[in-house]
This record gives C-alpha cells, structure tokens and sequence, in this order.
C-alpha cells in the first residue's frame, strides 16, 4: 500500500456517466442548505489597485466520500468543506439526531446520512452494505477520537480498553476493508487526528494501530492529518482537501 503523510496525489474517479446514483437517504431530513458568504476581498488592498488572484481551490466535482464521526466538529467541517467543492458525502455517525443537524445545514441533496456505531460490528457491516448498493466511493475520511483535556478522566479497565478499541481501531478497519469493493482504481484514505488530551492521549494511539492494520492494496493512498488545538476546524478541513486535489 502506498504511503504518503504528507501529501496526496490526484485521484482518478469515475465520470458521473458511470457512477451508479447515491442511494436514498436512511431519513428524510429537513431542508435548509446552508450558505457560504462571498470572499470580499482583503481589506489592506489600497483603493484602486487590483485585487489579488484568489488561490485555486481543489474541487471535488463527482467525488464520493464516507467521513465518519460526522457530527463532531472536524466532521463537520470536513463534510461541510467537501460539499462546497461539489462533492457527495456519507456521512457516518451514531447520533442520528446529529446526523439530521448536519444534512440541513449541507445541501440534502448532496449529503446522506448513515447511522452506525463503529463499535458495533453489525452496525458496520450494515452500514457496509447500504454504501456499497449505492454507490462507489473515491474518499474515506475517518476522524479519530477526541474527548479533550477537561474530559474527565478515569481508570481504563478491561471492559472499557475493549470497547475503546473495538470503536476506535476495529470499527474504522472494519468499515474500509468493507468499503473496499466499491471504492475507485486509486482510492484515498485520510486519517484525521483530532488536537491530541495530554490527559488522555488514546486518540493518537488509536490512529497508530488502524495505520499500522489498514488492508494492504495496491494503488491505495493514506495519508495522515494531525489538527492542532489552535486551528479552527474550517481552516483545517481547507487544508487536508485542498491535498486531496493535488
């Protein structure tokens, strides 16, 4: 499997010809697409001179991803990034409620809420099968834990280790390998650390384990991206996307 930490290739993806339709949603969803303000401009500009040419932005036209943890903040923003570049997103989270937020404040017709507990094992082979009868998938954004550092603390036993790992390694193993028929030539995977608890730094240990057991493929990218406490989360989303694109 290729390996490249620090940036991401290009990905073939099938034209919209071949790309067999995004399946219905779980639930309906109220529709309310939320807007995204125009750029005005830099307000240092002096007044006359012209303004200065806007970066290019990666776009994600007919591009299928599948981000989990999709009501937390970074799957929010990730979602919420990559639909603005014109791609579908699956959006994958045990909040159904949750679940329902997001879609509205996307565009519905571009964002499919699938509700599933990545510790449970029937949730993701359910959740495995819905996707892969609908449609083929290019991105696979999953986002790691993150409880931070005024969670509280707790002595981690046996019982609560196995239900750790089996959401936060087994679960996400599970749900690439299972996606693995319908992803394209050159699929991407991305893993999103969240800013890391110095209380409790499982999140990052987590991460290391699914990167140290993802399938090995041919033609499979994986990258890894790290957010920093200080980072707003829609900088950040611009960030990884934007090496999606390259």
């Amino acid at each position: 499997m290729e390996r490249e930490p620090d940036e991401l290739a290009a990905t073939p993806h099938q034209s919209d010809a071949d790309r067999p339709p995004v399946g219905e949603p779980l639930v309906v969803s109220r529709h309310n697409p939320g807007a995204r303000p125009a750029w005005t401009g830099s307000a240092g500009v002096p007044a006359g001179a012209a303004e200065p040419a806007a970066a290019p932005v990666a776009s994600m036209e007919g591009r299928v991803a599948v981000v989990t943890a999709a009501t937390g903040t970074l799957g929010v923003a990730l979602a919420a990034e990559m639909v603005g570049r014109g791609a579908r997103v699956l959006l994958v989270d045990d909040d159904l409620d949750g679940l329902l937020d997001v879609v509205d404040s996307l565009a519905p017709a571009r964002a499919v809420p699938v509700r599933c507990d990545l510790g449970s094992d029937a949730d993701v082979a359910a959740a495995c099968d819905f996707v892969t009868r609908s449609t083929a998938v290019d991105v696979v954004v999953h986002v790691g834990r993150h409880d931070g550092d005024d969670a509280e603390v707790r002595p981690v036993g046996r019982d609560v280790l196995d239900d750790r790992y089996r959401a936060d390694v087994r679960g996400p193993l599970g749900l690439i390998d299972g996606l693995s028929p319908v992803t394209a030539s050159a699929p991407t995977v991305v893993l999103v650390d969240p800013p890391r608890s110095t209380r409790d730094p499982w999140g990052s240990v987590a991460t290391d384990l699914v990167v140290e057991h993802l399938p090995v493929r041919d033609g499979v990218r994986v990258t890894r991206a790290t957010c920093s406490e200080d980072l707003d989360p829609a900088e950040f989303a611009g960030a990884v996307i934007d090496l999606l694109g390259r």
